[in-house]
């Protein structure tokens, strides 16, 4: 008797499940057109909080059944930040319930990751299912709250017309892993777990609950974690000005850290906002701590000093009234100054800058705006004792995959010149 195939038995094993996730009042309140748009928005906030998590645990795993079975275009995440974008341009509160069923979830993947990787083919296997019934769920939402030319349905029309080419591909790449029983069992289990998971997120989603003031850090940033974000909505909104225009200040963010960085850039700035309410002392700790790991991961603490005073001057401008709690945030920036300046001075700070940028010419200067300034400033982190300030950034800045040997150059002879600076007395 032939052995059945792994997705015949994930399909069989998991069908009580499936069909009772489509019963739940969710999915009834959708087809009959009562569903209200804040669990919609929740919904994609879950599903974002899980795919942000799972794909990047996935990218993490050198596993090699993980490998064969996940391709790329299997990425959903830049998908349900765009219906966020779309159908939540005001950002509207959390559903407490779903919030804490996603993260259920995302420990689960994690810990998965690191005990069983080879079992997050039981989640993929489950959210890759999910997609055949993409085109039925769109014409309902559509329906439902008016969405028109794909607007807040990138990710239940993700593949399109090709849904079933890809699932039938999906499948071929799953039984091709031969696992072994034992294997194939703890897929299934997986496939069972997160089906059990989704339906708590669901059952949270519909009927709501309460409708209170609540917002949870993984709607900046599904990897977030757990950590305080405010809980004025204008606060966050400000908070998240504040980040795309240091952003637009510093071009080396997007260049470096992409996608992902700016969600961290959201998470970071919503969680430094609520520091306002501790101590100055405290502040500068924590402001501290944060400059020395950012530093560490290639971003000069003078780029979180800039930082924290764009975030001053928007929620000043959001909350007059409370200028003097914001404006610890501002001291903590002038603390990170008065650091720097002790080592090095603003006037030499320009001149080496100025330099960097008449080495690599007018039009790295533009692409790479302040480029010159952040070596000079990793420098600076270096003699105030964060190791690893240089060595992060000037391995970025100096690959030639990246770069014309101009460039590199460049960085070379203004990271040496910084240091012959700063090594001379006085």
């Amino acid at each position: 008797m032939a052995t059945p195939q792994l997705t015949d038995r994930l399909k069989q094993e998991t069908s009580t499940q499936h069909e009772f996730i489509e019963t739940l009042p969710y999915f009834k309140a959708l087809f009959e057109g009562t569903l209200a748009l804040e669990s919609y928005i929740a919904h994609l906030r879950a599903l974002a909080t899980i795919h942000g998590v799972l794909e990047d645990q996935i990218m993490q795993t050198n596993d090699p059944v993980l490998g064969t079975v996940w391709h790329d275009d299997m990425r959903k995440l830049p998908l349900l930040f765009q219906d966020l974008k779309d159908v939540d341009p005001g950002f509207s509160p959390d559903l407490p319930g779903s919030v804490e069923a996603a993260l259920e979830i995302t420990k689960r993947i994690r810990l998965r990751r690191i005990n069983h990787p080879m079992s997050l083919v039981g989640y993929l296997y489950v959210l890759e299912g999910s997609t055949l019934g993409g085109s039925i769920l769109r014409q309902q939402l559509a329906s439902a709250f008016g969405f028109q030319h794909n607007r807040g349905l990138s990710y239940v029309g993700h593949y399109g017309k090709e849904k079933r080419v890809h699932w039938e591909r999906f499948r071929e790449r799953m039984n091709s892993t031969h696992l072994e029983a034992a294997e194939q069992q703890a897929v299934i289990e997986a496939a069972k777990e997160l089906f059990k998971q989704l339906t708590l997120v669901f059952e949270a989603l519909h009927p709501i609950q309460e409708k209170v003031p609540f917002y949870h850090v993984t709607s900046l940033n599904p990897e977030g974690g757990n950590h305080p974000i405010p809980k004025d909505a204008e606060e966050i909104k400000a908070a998240l000005r504040a980040g795309q225009i240091t952003w637009k200040q510093f071009p080396y963010y997007a260049w470096r850290y992409g996608e992902r960085g700016q969600r961290y850039t959201r998470s970071d700035s919503a969680w430094l906002t609520t520091l306002v309410n501790y101590p100055i002392e405290r502040i500068k700790n924590q402001i501290r701590w944060l400059g020395v790991v950012l530093s560490t991961r290639g971003m000069p603490q003078w780029m979180l000093e800039i930082h924290l005073e764009n975030m001053y001057q928007e929620l000043v401008e959001v909350h007059p009234e409370k200028e003097t709690m914001y404006a610890k945030l501002k001291e903590a920036a002038s603390d990170l100054k008065s650091i720097r300046r002790d080592i090095l001075g603003d006037e030499v700070l320009d001149e080496l800058s100025a330099e960097f940028e008449a080495m690599v010419g007018p039009e790295w200067s533009w692409r790479l705006k302040h480029m010159g300034k952040l070596l000079v400033m990793a420098v600076v982190d270096e003699k105030s004792g964060i190791d690893g300030a240089v060595t992060s950034i000037e391995s970025w800045a100096t690959n030639p995959y990246r770069f014309p040997e101009i460039f590199i150059t460049a960085v070379q002879k203004t990271i040496r010149e910084a240091r012959q600076r700063l090594s001379q007395p006085g």
